[in-house]
C-alpha cells in the first residue's frame, strides 16, 4: 500500500499497525524511511497458561 501512494505522489513517513509481529516488516519499511508504530507487540501480549479459559 506504501508504494502504491508513494508513486501517486504522497510523502510516506509513518505508518501504523494494531498488532506488530516478529515477522521482519519493520526493517524494509525502515529502508525507506518510514517509521513503523504499533498499538501492541506480540511479545506484549499475554501467555495463556494450562488451565485457563479460552
Amino acid at each position: 500500500m506504501a508504494r502504491t501512494l508513494w508513486m501517486a505522489g504522497s510523502p510516506i513517513t509513518d505508518a501504523m499497525c494494531i498488532l506488530e509481529r516478529p515477522l521482519g516488516g519493520r526493517q524494509p519499511l525502515a529502508e525507506h524511511r518510514i517509521t513503523l508504530h504499533s498499538l501492541l507487540t506480540e511479545a506484549a501480549l499475554p501467555v495463556p497458561q494450562a488451565g485457563d479459559a479460552a
